[in-house]
């Protein structure tokens, strides 16, 4: 049986809504200057309407994933772990700065290992890097 998706914008936010549960996706290129996991002084709009799809989506107890993804350049041990600072950085953020509870979140670095696009030219690889925020609902 097929399930109904439906995508919509919120902001800088991708919002993929499921039968049973719900997505958010933020380009890392939003979040973060190159190579780092310091969440940018202009992105903390982008992390706030993040939280406001949270808070207003989602079941108040509904644990939480982030997932963060990079793109095929420099090596595989350091792609990984700067997907799971990238991830770590924006739990961070929500917790600090929204007041989200940290125990409702699970964060895991896919580093490069899951591409939804081409890592052969700059918009794939720009589509690679990215966090996504997601859980059942």
């Amino acid at each position: 049986m097929l399930h109904r998706r439906r995508l919509r914008r919120v902001g800088e936010v991708d919002v993929l809504e499921g039968e049973g549960d719900i997505a958010f996706t933020i380009d890392a290129d939003v979040l973060f200057e190159t190579d780092s996991d310091e969440v940018r002084p202009d992105a903390e709009e982008t992390l706030g309407e993040l939280a406001g799809q949270i808070e207003q989506e989602l079941p108040a107890d509904a644990p939480i994933k982030v997932d963060g993804h990079t793109d095929a350049d420099g090596g595989e041990d350091h792609n990984q772990d700067l997907s799971e600072r990238r991830a770590q950085s924006v739990v961070d953020w929500l917790v600090d700065e929204e007041g989200l509870e940290a125990d409702r979140f699970t964060v895991t670095g896919y580093g490069e290992a899951k591409p939804v696009a081409s890592n052969d030219d700059d918009e794939g690889k720009q589509k690679n890097r990215r966090v996504v925020v997601s859980a059942e609902v």
